[in-house]
């Protein structure tokens, strides 16, 4: 999927990522629509291309100081409803993008 396929809150979502790791692979798939294993290995030189995927896909985002009353309210949530709140993250951004290609 390239980046001008994602809707603006999304590609702001994903430039949060301030590891360099995940940082790289995000903006090779927003560049190419994809990335290999291969790729990860022979473009960027890791030696263990699941462990980049793996840190990709964990978005590690940092809260900036006017962020965190939001960071404390996604918490509060899903500590009410029992729901870890990595699962809970997904299912919102899940939401947001069915509701993106709803209305394409």
């Amino acid at each position: 999927m390239h980046r001008d396929e994602l809707s603006a809150g999304f590609i702001r979502l994903l430039e949060r990522a301030v590891a360099k790791r995940p940082r790289t692979l995000i903006n090779h798939i927003l560049e190419h629509g994809h990335i290999t294993a291969e790729e990860i290995s022979r473009l960027y030189g890791y030696s263990h291309p699941p462990r980049a995927m793996r840190d990709e896909r964990g978005l590690d985002m940092m809260w900036s100081a006017d962020e965190v009353s939001d960071y404390d309210a996604l918490r509060q949530y899903s500590e009410r409803k029992r729901l870890d709140m990595a699962e809970y993250v997904k299912t919102l951004v899940r939401s947001h993008i069915r509701d993106e290609s709803e209305e394409e």
